[in-house]
């Protein structure tokens, strides 16, 4: 359009037109499409808008020029118009300062964020480390401050795996013939002996439970309940006797025959 002009109306279209001579350099350097990725990211986050800015002002401002002639308070308006001229270049600077201040936020935040998610790692090492001690020390102020005669529980559990382990040993063979003669089949004495001590074992536990109930109940004079656990108790020691015991002495007799012999 301006080559085409010639002499005074080209002067007159030139400064009608002015934004034309420079906003597409302006556009051009701003979108920065020739430039690395990154150089044309910064240009396009720091130049961009206020480049457009700045175009969209100088078309704006070649009407308000013209329009000086026309007003009646030319004054007032030439200074509102150097004002938005001067609001506009803060408004610039503000945006600048904002993204970088929004640059050094994020980058606070993201340090930030990798210090708590390793002190989140070190904190979860160290009580992954740490647990199992603190369970023990928990469990070890927990049983001792209970109050509970640990010496005569001890060597009771051990008395009870010691006759647990007798009485497998003598009631096997019956046990075995017992089942033989029911299922029709052999039975392996391997096979028999662990579930035979396990029941046992639980059974004698459960004797000397009740003879703890039932010492309380001697202590507390509760006559029913020390009717009813001498009546299990009498129960107990017929099994015991008739089943247990017998088998006991039974397998007792070939080792006392022996060493008898022999005197």
């Amino acid at each position: 359009m301006f080559n085409e002009a010639s002499g005074a109306w080209k002067v007159i279209l030139g400064l009608l037109f002015f934004p034309v001579l420079f906003q597409q350099d302006f556009l051009t350097f701003a979108l920065g499409a020739d430039d690395l990725f990154w150089i044309a990211l910064l240009k396009r986050l720091f130049l961009l808008l206020p480049v457009l800015s700045i175009i969209l002002a100088c078309w704006v401002t070649i009407p308000c020029v013209l329009s000086v002639v026309f007003r009646a308070q030319r004054t007032e308006f030439v200074i509102t118009f150097f004002l938005i001229w001067w609001d506009l270049g803060k408004a610039i600077f503000s945006f600048w300062g904002g993204i970088l201040k929004f640059l050094l936020v994020l980058v606070t935040a993201i340090m930030i964020l990798l210090k708590l998610i390793v002190l989140g790692i070190w904190v979860l090492i160290q009580d992954l480390f740490f647990i199992p001690i603190q369970l023990v020390k928990n469990l070890g102020v927990g049983v001792f401050d209970a109050g509970i005669p640990w010496i005569a529980l001890v060597l009771t559990l051990i008395w009870c795996l010691i006759e647990s382990t007798v009485f497998t040993f003598v009631t096997t063979p019956l046990v075995m013939d017992t089942l033989s003669n029911l299922t029709g089949g052999g039975i392996s004495e391997a096979f028999l002996r662990i579930p035979l001590f396990l029941f046992l074992l639980f059974l004698i536990l459960g004797s000397y439970a009740v003879l703890a109930t039932w010492s309380d109940a001697l202590a507390s004079r509760k006559i029913g309940t020390i009717i009813k656990i001498g009546i299990i108790e009498l129960v107990a020691l017929f099994v015991e006797v008739v089943f247990l015991y017998r088998e006991f002495v039974d397998s007792l007799v070939p080792w006392f025959d022996q060493h008898t012999s022999g005197d």
